[in-house]
C-alpha cells in the first residue's frame, strides 16, 4: 500500500519539521509530493537538504496565493502516484506511526473512501 503524502508550500518557517515528521515515519512505503506555490522564501533550499529519492519538489511558475489556495493542492493531487493521499499544510507534522495506523485501519475497514484524523 503506498502513500502520497503532499505538502502544497509557501512559507518556510516549518517546512523543515513537516518534511521531517514524514520522514520518521515507522511505515515507509510513500512518496512526499511538495509543491512550492512561487514562494519569495527559501523552500528549495530547504527540500535540497534531503537526500530522500522518496521527495519529489515541484515550484510553480505563477503563484495561486490565498485566494485560489485549492489550485494548488489540486497541483497536488496531479503529481500523486500513491493508493491514498494524505494532504498536508507545511506547518503541520505528523506522529512517527501515522501512515500505519491508516494502513491498518484500511485493511480493516476496506470498504470505506475517506479515513480522516483528529489534528
Amino acid at each position: 500500500m503506498k502513500f502520497s503524502i503532499t505538502i502544497p508550500t509557501y512559507k518556510a518557517t516549518f517546512l523543515t519539521e513537516a518534511i521531517e515528521s514524514c520522514l520518521a515515519q515507522t511505515y515507509t512505503d510513500f512518496e512526499l509530493i511538495i509543491v512550492d506555490d512561487a514562494s519569495p522564501e527559501n523552500i528549495a533550499e530547504i527540500v535540497q537538504q534531503y537526500n530522500d529519492p522518496r521527495i519529489r519538489y515541484y515550484r510553480n511558475e505563477q503563484n495561486y496565493g490565498a485566494i485560489n489556495v485549492v489550485d494548488n493542492w489540486n497541483k497536488c493531487l496531479s503529481y500523486a502516484t500513491g493508493e491514498y493521499v494524505i494532504c498536508m499544510g507545511d506547518d503541520d507534522r505528523l506522529k512517527p506511526k501515522c501512515l500505519q495506523i491508516y494502513k491498518t485501519l484500511i485493511e480493516k475497514h476496506p470498504h470505506l473512501d475517506v479515513y480522516h484524523g483528529w489534528t
